[in-house]
């Protein structure tokens, strides 16, 4: 008994622990379920946030799985969730010519040798095959352990964006080339009188580059100083009211080399601009013409705060809850500035009543669906064109309690649009407003610009050819194609239908040339110079061609004047040099004909050696007239039979220099004085007046040299008998290379002995 009550209180004592164990345990339990809650709603909450996102956010695990994706992801894929998840990504979703440059930047970021938050651009595979362009920010997942877990990374649907770019290259390749390829020198001038834009040929006509003069040069620095003062009040008055100056007039222009020359200018005021398009037409020619017939061209760094989109929460009065730091900087706020505001003063005041009305329904659940495209206020005051996607947000009850909003920048987007649409009419406007005369066909011969320059040459408006192919009706009474149509098609060579002969074009790349005479273009007889080039998209595409015109009917009928003028005048020195000539013969009645013989042999030697055509006319001159300097030589001296004593050699040996005397003031195309002077110079330098040697002699007189010591000895002179033409192959063979050339010896020897040569 005694052992009874001891045992008694132990067990009561352990029964007392056991309750208070118990106790203990069911406090555990209930802080667990109360843990356990907890991260539900805080799950259930991310997983809303991340489909809300407007874009891709996207979890990989090590082993290239995929661990997470939102709605955006899933919509973009074109799957559900459960048909992405588990899949490796890069087999599965990357093309596969981009697959080894996207798993490298994955395991680089793994291993820790590129750092995190790295923007790439890498493309998705979609359900349907389609390809689209994503812009990622890429961060990487760590365990408990702070070891690589994984990558997180959130994507922008970029597609868009990039045709955007595409389309205003295109466009910008079609206006450039319709710029450079009018075939006149044009150029763009700025209200502050700087060339902000030239073509090639305007490089060609002023002799400066395009870097040395766009956005370099004034044009008042290319305007012969005569003209400037007027051409300033033209500046001016143009910017002003464009019809107080003139809008074609002739002007002094100074290129880079400091030629002058006369230009003919024609500006027009670009359509809502207060910049000009100016062409420039050379007139020097035409002027001298003229003359001559009267003279005889943020970055991602966290999901949250720096997220690559901006977010926002509101209240159920569109109060702002919360903002991350990406749509703070955006709106140019700080974060603090925002919160506790209506969100609806931030947006642009035109659209806030709509935004207050819409934002009640989406409350009430009515309003749900796609993206919203709205304007908000910057700080500074400017506008930010953003799409905006929104979700209910709600507590753990599930009640609404606001909602949240993603936000994306779509200013770029709205700018490229808008570019896209200027550069068209741009485009459009600058043909239209070129004075020179010029048509644009698409791929499908289908006239899409007929200019107001081409409407006055044809007298054929834009209102009968624009959306046809019935351009050719302007010039021709059958149908045939047009150099235009030539580039569209690819030919080259014989075109069928096409009978007036066309070449490659020297200027333009791919471009074709021609010139044709009219009978009756527009009214009148015109002969017309036809350029045309093809345009082509940033693809290397023919989206279309254009052909300029331009009309030098002037120009050619002063050409044609001009060569009659030149013929006569030819004619008139032919008889001159003759007349010259036989003055000389008559003299010296024992060389009378060696002149003409000796010209007949030079200019066959000239044609062996296959010297042009310009050369051996100028040797024939000289050889006629090279012994004219003997009419200043007593006669008694030249027709002395016998030896010459030393004073009447020396007045024989000043008969080249007389010559050259008498023949240095007349204005022949070639050297005559010259070649007379030279004529008895030798290779060894023993010759006379000047003691010339090599190639210091003048090859006409070198080959006049040889033809006159054949000549010589071949004939009769006064001094002794003739010694025939073989002694005088022997002279020249035996001192060629020493006193005589060795080309022309060579050629003499062969006209000698061809046996289709005389002197008669």
């Amino acid at each position: 008994m005694k052992n009874e009550k001891p045992a008694k209180d132990k067990q009561q004592e352990e029964i007392k622990r056991l309750k208070a164990r118990v106790a203990e345990l069911e406090e555990l339990e209930g802080r667990h379920e109360r843990v356990e809650e907890e991260l539900r709603q805080e799950r259930d909450r991310t997983q809303r946030y991340l489909d809300v996102a407007s874009v891709i956010l996207l979890a990989i695990d090590k082993n290239e799985a995929v661990s997470l994706i939102n709605r955006k992801g899933s919509e973009i894929l074109g799957l559900g969730e459960k048909e992405i998840l588990g899949k490796n990504w890069f087999e599965t979703f990357i093309p596969e010519d981009v697959r080894p440059e996207a798993r490298s930047v994955f395991r680089m970021i793994i291993s820790g040798d590129l750092k995190p938050n790295e923007y790439v651009e890498f493309p998705v595979l979609c359900k349907n095959g389609e390809r689209k362009n994503i812009a990622w920010y890429v961060s990487l997942l760590k365990d408990k352990n702070g070891q690589p877990a994984g990558t997180l990374s959130s994507g922008e649907d970029i597609t868009f964006q990039k045709l955007a770019e595409k389309t205003i290259k295109d466009s910008e390749a079609k206006y450039r080339a319709f710029f450079e390829s009018t075939g006149t020198a044009m150029a763009i001038v700025e209200e502050d009188t700087t060339i902000s834009l030239i073509n090639a040929e305007f490089e060609k006509f002023s002799g400066y580059t395009k870097n040395e003069i766009e956005g370099k040069i004034s044009w008042t620095a290319i305007i012969h100083k005569d003209d400037l003062e007027k051409m300033k009040g033209f500046h001016a008055a143009r910017r002003t009211d464009p019809g107080s100056a003139p809008r074609n007039y002739e002007t002094h222009f100074v290129a880079k080399n400091g030629a002058v020359r006369d230009t003919f200018l024609t500006v027009t005021m670009i359509p809502g601009t207060k910049r000009s398009l100016v062409s420039l037409i050379d007139i020097t020619e035409r002027n001298s013409t003229s003359r001559a017939l009267l003279e005889s061209e943020e970055r991602l760094k966290e999901l949250w705060d720096n997220a690559p989109i901006a977010y926002h929460t509101l209240d159920s009065n569109g109060v702002i809850t919360r903002v991350n730091q990406t749509e703070s900087k955006l709106l140019g706020y700080k974060p603090e500035e925002m919160v506790g505001k209506h969100i609806f003063d931030f947006i642009l005041p035109e659209q806030r009543e709509k935004a207050r009305e819409r934002f009640q329904m989406k409350l009430t659940g009515r309003q749900f669906g796609k993206s919203e495209n709205r304007v908000y206020i910057k700080k500074d005051g400017t506008k930010i064109y953003v799409s905006i996607d929104d979700a209910l947000d709600r507590d753990i009850k599930g009640e609404v309690v606001g909602i949240r909003t993603t936000m994306v920048d779509m200013t770029e987007r709205v700018k490229s649009e808008e570019d896209i649409l200027e550069q068209k009419e741009f485009s459009a406007k600058l043909i239209q407003s070129s004075t020179t005369p010029a048509f644009v066909l698409d791929a499908n011969h289908k006239v899409i610009i007929w200019n107001k320059a081409c409407e006055k040459l044809t007298g054929s408006g834009d209102h009968g050819m624009v959306n046809t192919d019935l351009h050719w009706k302007a010039f021709y009474p059958q149908k045939r194609p047009l150099l235009a149509d030539l580039i569209i098609d690819g030919k080259s060579g014989d075109a069928d239908g096409y009978h007036m002969s066309y070449e490659r074009s020297d200027v333009l790349a791919e471009g074709l040339h021609s010139e044709e005479w009219f009978k009756n273009l527009g009214g009148r007889e015109r002969y017309i110079v036809f350029d045309a080039a093809p345009v082509y998209n940033t693809r290397g595409e023919l989206i279309a061609s254009i052909e300029t015109m331009k009309d030098i009917t002037e120009h050619k009928k002063a050409e044609e004047e001009l060569e009659k003028s030149f013929k006569k005048l030819q004619i008139t020195l032919e008889e001159t040099v003759n007349a010259l000539a036989s003055t000389a013969e008559k003299r010296d009645s024992y060389t009378a004909g060696h002149q003409h013989r000796v010209m007949l042999l030079a200019c066959a030697i000239a044609r062996e050696m296959k010297l042009p055509q310009d050369k051996i006319d100028g040797i024939r001159v000289s050889a006629t007239l090279h012994d004219i300097g003997k009419i200043y030589v007593p006669a008694e001296i030249l027709n002395k039979p016998g030896k010459l004593m030393d004073l009447e050699m020396g007045l024989i040996k000043i008969h080249p220099k007389v010559g050259y005397d008498i023949l240095k003031t007349i204005p022949f195309t070639w050297p005559v004085a010259q070649i007379v002077l030279q004529h008895h110079e030798r290779i060894d330098g023993t010759g006379y007046p000047l003691g010339l040697s090599g190639d210091d002699i003048l090859l006409e007189a070198r080959i006049i040299g040889v033809a006159d010591v054949v000549e010589a000895m071949a004939f009769h002179r006064p001094y002794r008998a003739n010694l025939g033409m073989e002694k005088a192959i022997e002279e020249i063979t035996a001192r060629r290379g020493s006193y005589y050339d060795t080309l022309v010896v060579d050629a003499c020897l062969k006209v000698l002995a061809g046996g289709n040569f005389n002197f008669e």
